[in-house]
């Protein structure tokens, strides 16, 4: 009987220095190359397991579906508690999310009583992504809320190829698909170097200073928007030298605004602690706002409403809007143009809003007609003011100076330089410099 073969060595080639494999001669396949000792890891055991099953053999398995989402449950706590990557409400999300999947139907069973190994291969991947896909659709809420409730579940499947338990994960490439949803790559960003120049140089025209740094610092620093909110006046880095120059400008993240109370409170997780320097043009329209305002102690902030407060959330959506629609840089008629043959739009609650076609539009009453161009505007000023948009083009405007995922990481506050490459990689291209200064890398683009 042919001998089990539970694992192979891992190792960094000696002939390409940060690239690493196995021992593939010892399984009969040809050597792969990973840029991680993580990667080549996971590689190692899919192939072990392919190996074991080609030579009829049982592959290890110790683990029902059960214990694996109870060790999934407890990956996630440590992530929270010993590795601090993501913050505790999202654990909960998760959490949450994995139990109500214990009681999906999968292959005719309970995926809490399934055989993972057994179901989980090629032939059934269709199979079970649609299963998997109906049982999330089936439990309701909004679409929002079932496409984080999928991504949940699909970390999960990888979590199990990750510890050997399975081959291959069968919601890979597999797209969640909600009504009024495009197909194509969602992440592709439509802010383009041009469009920030617009921005900045053509729309601002007749907004008060503050407006104007708040603009800036948003489009600069790739800051959240509830970060920027909270910016404190003691987290401004506004030093200057004998010559007048600014040195290190930029500012410090340490707080952020709870997204229903607005409440003060830390960042989302320790990696949300960093400093993001600014350009001396950007810092100058900051403190010139700083001045004007009349709360100047330490800790107010520094685009504080009329009473002192946070400035409201809506205020930088509306006033991008306003300098979208001024700055020229947008074809609005294109735009709405566009919505009508698509026969809607999907609201801020993610809830799809039909627009009836220009031909059946004739048939209204004024009102209506009056109503579906109400519509329409809300459906432009939607795409005029999407937020995740410009943390995409900040995060891709750093990597394009640096090609290094981890300094885009950094200044994006998140935990690991994989998820941000997962996230923000998309089609913007920026011309290559050997200047990683964020200063001068948001600077070139206006």
């Amino acid at each position: 009987m042919p001998k089990v073969i539970e694992k192979v060595a891992v190792y960094e080639r000696t002939d390409r220095p940060g690239v690493w494999t196995y021992n593939a001669k010892v399984l009969g396949g040809k050597k792969r190359s990973f840029k991680s000792r993580d990667e080549a890891a996971i590689a190692m055991v899919e192939a072990v397991n392919a190996f074991n099953k080609n030579q009829a053999l049982n592959p290890i398995e110790t683990k029902s579906c059960a214990d694996l989402i109870e060790e999934f449950i407890t990956h996630t706590k440590d992530r929270v508690f010993v590795h601090e990557e993501i913050g505790e409400s999202s654990a909960d999300t998760i959490i949450r999310n994995i139990k109500l999947a214990r009681d999906f139907i999968v292959l005719g069973r309970r995926l809490e009583t399934a055989n993972l190994f057994e179901i989980c291969r090629l032939a059934h991947k269709e199979k079970i992504s649609a299963a998997i896909i109906g049982s999330v659709k089936k439990l309701g809420g909004d679409p929002k809320s079932q496409k984080q409730r999928y991504i949940h579940i699909k970390m999960f499947f990888k979590f199990c190829v990750g510890t050997g338990q399975i081959l291959t994960n069968p919601l890979d490439e597999v797209k969640f698909q909600i009504k009024g949803e495009k197909v194509e790559d969602a992440r592709a960003p439509k802010v383009q170097p041009q469009v920030i120049t617009g921005l900045l140089d053509k729309g601002l025209d007749g907004e008060s200073l503050t407006h104007r740094a708040m603009i800036n610092c948003y489009f600069e620093t790739g800051a959240r928007l509830s970060e920027l909110r909270a910016l404190a006046r003691e987290n401004v880095s506004r030093k200057k030298d004998a010559s007048g120059n600014y040195v290190n400008a930029g500012i410090d993240i340490v707080q952020t605004l709870k997204a229903k109370t607005d409440e003060v409170g830390p960042p989302k997780s320790s990696n949300g602690y960093r400093f993001i320097p600014v350009s001396p043009n950007t810092m100058k329209l900051i403190e010139e706002a700083m001045l004007q305002s009349k709360y100047k102690k330490p800790t107010d902030f520094v685009f504080a409403n009329g009473v002192g407060k946070a400035a409201d959330k809506h205020t930088l959506r509306r006033l991008i809007k306003r300098v979208a629609r001024r700055s020229g840089v947008y074809d609005i008629a294109a735009i709405e143009a566009q919505i009508v043959i698509e026969g809607g739009y999907k609201n801020g609650a993610g809830k799809w809003v039909d627009v009836v076609s220009d031909e059946d539009a004739e048939k209204l009453t004024h009102q209506n007609r009056l109503a579906r161009q109400k519509h329409i505007r809300r459906a432009v000023d939607l795409q005029l003011a999407n937020m995740g948009d410009f943390r995409h083009f900040f995060a891709s405007a750093i990597y394009a100076r640096g090609k290094d995922w981890k300094a885009v990481t950094k200044y994006m506050g998140h935990h690991n330089s994989q998820f941000t490459e997962d996230q923000y990689q998309h089609q913007f291209k920026g011309e290559t410099e050997e200047d990683q200064n964020v200063r001068g890398t948001m600077q070139s683009f206006r």
